[in-house]
């Protein structure tokens, strides 16, 4: 055996940046769920985007982005998961508890029904912590007038 036994059938991480504060017009790229590979038992909802406008220099059109979730908690992480999912499906909100989690699952699945769709963003700056002293970007999400183009 090599040095490099087993190179074939090892996992690829993709990396992007992060969404910084700003406003944001995005085409969905991907959407999955993660296991962490630095905290174990530890998983984050990712969305993966392609800037179409944004009013970020360091993030021009064609530079992709990333927000994660750290599900950790799920309280919050499910809250900040179904703001972004109402603003990209607004008739999800009228299903059944059922049919919101079958349309979730569907939505990290191999058929990744989003790619393609368009949504906004807007972004900026909360201070968090017990003592107020670390940076956080807030993220809002806005159906796009355009979603499904």
């Amino acid at each position: 055996m090599g040095v490099f036994s087993g190179f074939g059938s090892a996992k690829t991480w993709g990396s992007s940046d992060y969404i910084v504060p700003g406003t944001y017009k995005l085409k969905i790229e991907e959407i999955k769920v993660v296991a962490s590979q630095r905290h174990h038992g530890r998983s984050y909802f990712i969305v993966s985007a392609k800037v179409v406008e944004s009013s970020v220099d360091k993030h021009p059109a064609g530079k992709t982005v990333a927000w994660n979730v750290n599900m950790a908690n799920a309280e919050m992480a499910m809250a900040n998961i179904k703001q972004f999912a109402y603003a990209l499906f607004p008739d999800l909100s009228g299903e059944t508890d059922g049919e919101q989690e079958a349309a979730m699952d569907a939505l990290i699945s191999d058929e990744q029904p989003a790619v393609g769709m368009r949504i906004d963003v807007e972004a900026w700056t909360i201070m968090v912590g017990e003592t107020k002293d670390r940076e956080f970007t807030k993220v809002k999400w806005l159906t796009a007038p355009d979603s499904n183009d």
